[in-house]
């Protein structure tokens, strides 16, 4: 009796066992597959992101990006991130309009109705000047800048 009591413990241990290793497994693979994650660079400072930024395309888009490049080397922004101001009169729909119209994506469309006029855009990593060159020649955007980030003393 006291050997089929240990037996059975033992094949429950050993199940219990494998389901582990197999949940582990299953959520391992899960991770890899459905969470890719980008790899994670660490910048000092921005300089570096702006100097390598693709300049291709346009000519006057072309000369903004090399003007911006200059001026802006030593500026820490957040990357991915434009803040777009459009002209009066320019309604929120309007807006999110011209921005997805440019394949652009704008999180904090709630933020229009107080601070008129003025959307923070999401911009591919690494092309914040292109785009803010490229948005600033539509004709219903007033001004186009990086999202600078404030360092208080």
């Amino acid at each position: 009796m006291k050997s089929n009591i240990i037996k059975l413990v033992i094949a429950v241990v050993i199940s219990v066992l494998i389901l582990a290793v197999a949940l582990f497994f299953v959520l391992f693979l899960y991770r890899f597959v459905f969470f890719k994650e980008e790899k994670k660079v660490i910048v000092k400072s921005n300089s570096d992101l702006i100097i390598n930024q693709e300049v291709s395309g346009d000519q006057v888009i072309i000369d903004c990006i090399n003007e911006l490049k200059e001026k802006n080397s030593d500026s820490d922004f957040a990357p991915g991130w434009l803040i777009v101001t459009f002209k009066p009169g320019v309604s929120l729909d309007v807006a999110t309009d011209i921005v997805k119209s440019y394949n652009l994506t704008s999180p904090r469309t709630w933020a229009y109705k107080n601070i008129p006029n003025i959307l923070y855009v999401f911009v591919p990593k690494n092309q914040e000047l292109k785009w803010l060159c490229t948005l600033k020649q539509n004709e219903n955007i007033k001004g186009v800048e990086l999202n600078l980030k404030l360092e208080l003393h």
